[in-house]
């Protein structure tokens, strides 16, 4: 029997330090009927992503500036554990354009490229574009 539009539940990871857009990511997920971990921190995505093995994420969104550690790092740590998990890199332009190697907000998605990412997400977060991202 074929369902009502009704989509498939997906296991999100979302990786972001400001508690407010973490939990507001979560609730519209969660809404939307998929399940979502929250890592506040480097550190605890670290110890998320490493106890994922036998249950992967089907998507990551990772925030780029983390207050112990850089984002960017976290992308091959996904890669290896999860290797068939999305991953989309999320930043506020005013970050990337005060990043420490002069990238700009435009440079995002080669970033992602050459990360290995799929693609990134500018803050604030358009809610279409990332229904967009986990339904693909």
């Amino acid at each position: 029997m074929e369902s009502s539009g009704s989509v498939a539940a997906v296991r999100i990871l979302v990786v972001e330090d400001q508690t407010s857009a973490a939990e507001a990511l979560q609730l519209l997920l969660e809404a939307d009927g998929h399940e979502v971990v929250l890592a506040a921190s480097y550190h605890s995505a670290v110890q998320l992503i490493e106890s994922a093995t036998a249950l992967c994420f089907d998507v990551t969104f990772l925030d780029l500036k983390l207050p112990d550690g850089d984002g960017r790092d976290l992308v091959a740590m996904v890669r290896e554990k999860c290797p068939g998990t999305r991953i989309y890199l999320a930043t506020g332009s005013a970050v990337l354009q005060n990043d420490a190697e002069g990238l700009r907000f435009e440079d995002t998605s080669e970033l992602a490229r050459q990360l290995g990412a799929d693609g990134c997400l500018g803050k604030p977060i358009d809610y279409e574009e990332l229904c967009r991202l986990v339904h693909n």
